[in-house]
């Protein structure tokens, strides 16, 4: 089964179901003959990021990650994983700059070694 979501705007919408959406903006799920069969989750806004990456935003995208690999992970650990895995490469780009001019030093020597292996007819 593949999973879709369709976005809706919110001005096009039956004032019915924005009432409802709006009452259930903590988060609902949807049963129908006892069984769930949806959830509504609020997208809230991204946390104010300070840019500073801490053993206890690690802690707990490590925890969360535990979670989806258990099955156990809610809709609203899911957004909050994702927020901790942007805040992270945000971070890193930030402040662990890739030595690209090295690399690409080391990749053109590896080429050039490569051509001549291959003029020399070794394999």
């Amino acid at each position: 089964m593949t999973e879709t979501a369709t976005d809706l705007d919110w001005d096009t919408l039956p004032e019915t179901v924005r009432d409802f959406l709006t009452a259930a903006a903590g988060g609902t799920v949807v049963i129908r003959a006892g069984m769930p069969v949806g959830r509504w989750v609020p997208i809230n806004p991204p946390p104010t990021d300070d840019g500073e990456w801490t053993s206890v935003k690690n802690r707990r995208r490590c925890d969360l990650i535990d979670r989806v690999i258990d099955g156990t992970v809610t809709p609203e650990e899911r957004v909050e994983l994702n927020e901790l895995k942007r805040q992270l490469r945000r971070y890193v780009n930030a402040v662990a700059l890739l030595p690209l001019a090295e690399a690409r030093a080391v990749h053109q020597e590896r080429l050039e070694l490569a051509a001549e292996t291959r003029a020399e007819g070794t394999p």
